[in-house]
């Protein structure tokens, strides 16, 4: 997902609600349960001493909507108004209700890890149907659908015979190949446009494997090709879906991995260089000797950021590329905040500049807040592993030298 869009969920105007609750649509009575749970919440927001105002409740009740498929409602409000909407596709197990400083946009980001742009493309010997998703079918969002029958006549071999035979069979073939590049093009063009981190092919399998023939090397080594269906309306929709899908999720764990892996490999070259700058005997009282943030002429924290304090402060410069977090975090612990997302820091006194406009606010949502709106990417880790970050928050710097 496009972590920009999740700027506007951010407010200045007094205390935030966050809003995930989910419709079980195949339990008996969903619609009688699901409607009690949003009139508790909302009640509960109205009544209790959480410095919710009237305004924002009531647009809450305006925003709450249905669920006749299921899945959860995600709604954000502040200052009587809904910040940031959206419908998941999965019911989540526990309703979430938050009332803080800032909005709680944990599960959303890690609902999204997994939605990523892709393209599908569904091919036979005329040519190609190329459907693009932005973020997930599973969530609800339709794709945008090209397509292309770029193949010259005559399409298919006869079989006949005589002295023509060969030169028409050669004639097929060339055709074939013809319309192979124009699907090939357009799946290039789409692809690009859409910055897809992957395409799914399916359909009759020499054309796929024609077309494929066509994709530039660095396009064609992000192509997957499932089995089944076609461009045909022939019922194979959902098993390619589900091919899909899984792709998708495997693809989003190797990513995760490659991640862990650089962020240890630089914790590492960190640590060697560390040693290798540490001074000895009398050198180690010189004048002059290294500093402890200091690698030689390389700033430890040019190389990775291990760590809430090394974090929070490549954050405050906006020189984190990649912000990883796990479950090891202290979602809730206090931190301080200002106006901008660089304006965070682990102590009160450490944002001087801002007297009384710094707030209190929970770890896990300034963190958020200051990687959405430096453009930092996100990345939900798993915890406890040799390669995870230090307490559950790390990041990648912007610069390596």
């Amino acid at each position: 997902m496009d972590l920009k869009e999740l700027r506007t969920a951010y407010s200045d105007d007094g205390q935030v609600v966050t809003v995930y609750l989910g419709a079980h649509s195949g339990q008996p009575n969903a619609y009688q349960q699901l409607e009690a749970r949003w009139d508790d919440t909302l009640t509960r927001l109205a009544h209790a001493d959480l410095g919710v105002d009237a305004a924002t409740v009531k647009a809450l009740r305006r925003a709450r909507g249905g669920h006749p498929e299921g899945g959860t409602r995600m709604l954000v409000a502040a200052g009587g108004a809904v910040r940031y909407e959206r419908h998941l596709p999965d019911p989540i197990d526990t309703d979430i209700v938050r009332v803080g400083a800032l909005p709680y946009l944990l599960p959303l980001v890690a609902w999204g890890q997994s939605r990523v742009p892709h393209v599908l493309a569904l091919v036979d010997r005329l040519g190609v149907d190329v459907l693009a998703y932005r973020d997930d079918p599973a969530a609800g969002e339709e794709p945008v659908v090209t397509g292309i029958e770029a193949t010259p006549h005559p399409w298919h071999k006869t079989g006949r015979g005589g002295w023509s035979a060969a030169r028409y069979q050669h004639r097929v073939e060339e055709d074939w190949r013809i319309g192979a590049r124009a699907a090939a093009e357009l799946l290039e063009k789409t692809a690009a446009g859409l910055g897809a981190w992957m395409i799914v092919m399916a359909g009759d399998p020499k054309a796929v494997a024609l077309v494929r023939g066509q994709l530039p090397a660095s396009l064609d080594a992000r192509t997957r090709v499932v089995s089944g269906g076609g461009r045909a309306d022939d019922g194979s929709a959902e098993v390619i879906a589900a091919q899909v899908a899984d792709l998708l999720r495997d693809q989003s764990r190797r990513d995760v991995a490659g991640v862990l892996a650089e962020f240890d490999q630089r914790r590492r070259r960190r640590a060697a260089l560390a040693g290798a700058a540490a001074p000895t005997g009398s050198a180690a009282s010189a004048e002059g000797a290294t500093r402890p943030d200091e690698l030689g002429a390389v700033p430890a924290a040019s190389i990775v950021l291990d760590g809430p304090a090394e974090t929070v402060a490549g954050l405050a410069e906006a020189r984190v590329a990649t912000l990883l977090l796990s479950d090891d975090l202290e979602e809730d612990a206090p931190i301080s905040f200002g106006p901008r997302p660089t304006d965070l820091a682990l102590r009160p006194d450490d944002l001087p500049a801002l007297g009384e406009r710094a707030r209190q606010g929970a770890l896990v949502d300034v963190l958020l807040r200051a990687a959405i709106g430096t453009d930092a990417d996100i990345l939900i880790v798993p915890a406890s592993t040799p390669e995870s970050p230090a307490a559950g928050v790390g990041a990648l710097p912007r610069y390596v030298p």
